[in-house]
C-alpha cells in the first residue's frame, strides 16, 4: 500500500505505487493510474464501475451519467459547450462543421451556429 492511501469497504485494495489514493465499494480492480476508484464487483470477479484519472483529472463511469440538467465544459470557469436540460433538450454553443472533416457526407456550405 502506498502512502497516504485509503480503501473503504469489502476487499477494497489500493495500489502500491500512487500515493493518495481513495478506494471504495467492494472488490474493485487495482489500478496505478487513477486517484480515486469505486470497485462494485465480486471477489471472483473484481470490478470497478467509476475511476478518476490521478494525472488528468478524466473519470470513466461503467454505466450512464444522468441529472436534472447536465454542462460539458473546456474548464471550470467556461461557457458551457452544451448543455442537457431536464427535458433532454440539448444546446450547443457553437457547431462548425466542414466538409473536409466528413469527406462528401457534408454539403460544402457547413453548418455553424
Amino acid at each position: 500500500m502506498a502512502a497516504y492511501t485509503h480503501a473503504e469497504g469489502q476487499g477494497t485494495v489500493t495500489s502500491s505505487t500512487l500515493s493518495g489514493q481513495h478506494v471504495q465499494g467492494k472488490w474493485n480492480v487495482v489500478d496505478n493510474t487513477s486517484a480515486h476508484i469505486v470497485g462494485w464487483g465480486t471477489k471472483e470477479v473484481p470490478k470497478n464501475i467509476h475511476t478518476l484519472s490521478a494525472a488528468e483529472g478524466n473519470a470513466w463511469f461503467a454505466g450512464n451519467i444522468s441529472g436534472a440538467s447536465l454542462s460539458i465544459k473546456a474548464n471550470a470557469t467556461a461557457t458551457p459547450k452544451a448543455t442537457i436540460d431536464s427535458n433532454g433538450n440539448i444546446s450547443i454553443n457553437k457547431i462548425i462543421l466542414s466538409s473536409d472533416s466528413f469527406g462528401s457526407s457534408l454539403p460544402k456550405t457547413g453548418i455553424t451556429g
